[in-house]
């Protein structure tokens, strides 16, 4: 049921509106898929234990920004591996913002490619079964995103 949830609320509909905007100007998509080390220490602060040893919404967050007084003060802490990614995603959005590459290819619908994070290399590849399920199945029931 998780799975179908976020497939249909983030996922695929994150999907249509990058497929959308890519008309207009290059569209990035990424698929975090990180479980977070500092999970624990700041989950059970915001009253979300069930997200602990999980990649729950946003759970990137601190590694897009880094480690901050915000953090600090939660005393979130990254692992080495994640201090790699943190600076692959603090790398990206600052290109985004100036417009420059920001390091994988631009969304389109046809093959649904993206920046996928699950460890320190993180790579450009397929969306994998995010994107199938999203073209296969509710694209193709008509949801309309």
């Amino acid at each position: 049921m998780i799975k179908i949830l976020t497939d249909y609320v983030f996922t695929c509909s994150s999907q249509a509106v990058a497929a959308a905007n890519s008309l207009h100007a290059p569209s990035y998509v990424y698929q975090n898929n990180h479980v977070p080390s500092f999970g624990k220490t700041i989950f059970t602060q915001f009253g979300l234990p069930q997200c602990v040893g999980r990649v729950c919404h946003m759970s990137e967050v601190p590694l897009v920004f880094g480690i901050s007084p915000a953090a600090a003060h939660f005393n979130v802490s990254f692992s080495p591996a994640e201090q790699a990614i943190s600076k692959r995603y603090m790398a990206a959005f600052t290109a985004l913002a100036h417009g420059a590459d920001v390091g994988w290819a631009p969304f389109n619908a046809s093959d649904r490619r993206g920046l996928v994070v699950g460890n320190v290399s993180a790579l450009e590849a397929s969306l994998g079964d995010a994107g199938a399920v999203c073209g296969a199945i509710w694209d193709g029931a008509g949801y309309l995103h």
